[in-house]
C-alpha cells in the first residue's frame, strides 16, 4: 500500500530491539481437536456462500487478484468454474488449511520468547 518494497522497510528497521513491550503467547491446541476445527470452519465457508461469494468477485472483475490465491479461495474459485466438484473443492480446502496450521506453528515454536501454551490455558491477565 505504501509502495516501499517489503525489503526496504526491513532495511530500515534493521530489526533493532523492539520500542514497545510485548508477549507473544501461542495457543497449541491439541491436533485433532485444532483438525475437527479447521474442517468444520471450512465446511461452514462453503454452506454459508464462498462459492456464490467468488463468483461474484469474477463478476466485478477480481479472478486475478493476490487474495483469490488464498486457500479456501483457490478451491472455491475451481469449484465455480467446474474444474473441481464441491466436495473435493472443501476437502482440498481443508486440508491446505491443515497445512498451513502445521506450518504456522513450526513458525511460532522457533519464535524467540514465544510461550506456548497446551490447554487447559490459564488465564493470562
Amino acid at each position: 500500500m505504501t509502495g516501499i518494497p517489503a525489503s526496504t522497510s526491513r532495511r530500515a528497521h534493521g530489526f533493532r530491539e523492539q520500542p514497545y513491550r510485548y508477549r507473544m503467547v501461542v495457543l497449541n491446541p491439541p491436533r485433532d481437536a485444532l483438525y475437527a476445527a479447521i474442517d468444520a470452519r471450512v465446511r461452514s465457508m462453503f454452506e454459508r456462500g464462498l462459492v456464490d461469494e467468488v463468483r461474484r468477485l469474477v463478476a466485478q472483475g477480481f479472478r486475478d487478484a493476490p487474495p483469490m490465491r488464498s486457500v479456501g479461495y483457490v478451491q472455491a474459485l475451481a469449484a465455480a468454474e467446474g474444474k473441481m466438484s464441491l466436495a473435493d473443492a472443501i476437502e482440498d480446502a481443508a486440508r491446505q488449511t491443515r497445512r498451513y496450521a502445521k506450518r504456522q506453528m513450526t513458525w511460532f515454536r522457533k519464535e524467540p520468547g514465544a510461550e506456548v501454551l497446551s490447554p487447559p490455558y490459564p488465564a493470562l491477565l
